[in-house]
């Protein structure tokens, strides 16, 4: 029986060590490939703060439609429409804070948008229809005819 030394002991496992090392390196994964990495999942937000459609986004990512409901779905707990609606309350954040620096800088325009959208003003229009005032105008309802507008002569 051939003793063996330590050192040839200790190079043994080392070698063994590192055949194991490359078998788990080369054996193949099991199971489906993901479809999506880091670099995926951010041009996935960024293509849904841009709202775009779910069969754009898909065809961006190159995944079926299907596919991509489901990776949202199992990964952010929410259908592909509430991801991208939470993602495009940002977007829409950030304009209108742009707006409101816009308008505070001296924007005569962005101030009466501002005020028209969200205080409620309401401008003044030429109350014309068509090319006839309104103010001449006869609108007539009776039970035979629903509504009859005439001009006034």
């Amino acid at each position: 029986m051939k003793k063996y030394n330590k050192s040839t002991d200790q190079k043994i496992k080392e070698l063994q060590e590192q055949v194991d090392f490359l078998k788990k390196q080369a054996a193949p994964k099991m199971g489906r490939p993901t479809l999506f990495n880091s670099v995926e999942i951010a041009r996935l937000e960024r293509a849904c703060s841009l709202q775009m459609k779910q069969e754009d986004i898909a065809y961006l990512l190159g995944v079926s439609r299907p596919a991509l409901e489901k990776f949202v779905k199992r990964n952010f707990g929410k259908t592909f429409y509430e991801y991208r609606k939470e993602k495009a309350y940002r977007v829409v954040f950030m304009i209108k804070d742009k707006q409101l620096q816009v308008a505070l800088k001296g924007s005569e325009r962005m101030l009466i948008h501002l005020d028209e959208r969200y205080c409620g003003y309401i401008p003044r229009q030429n109350n014309l229809i068509g090319n006839v005032e309104s103010s001449k105008l006869i609108i007539t309802m009776d039970q035979e005819s629903p509504v009859k507008i005439e001009q006034e002569s």
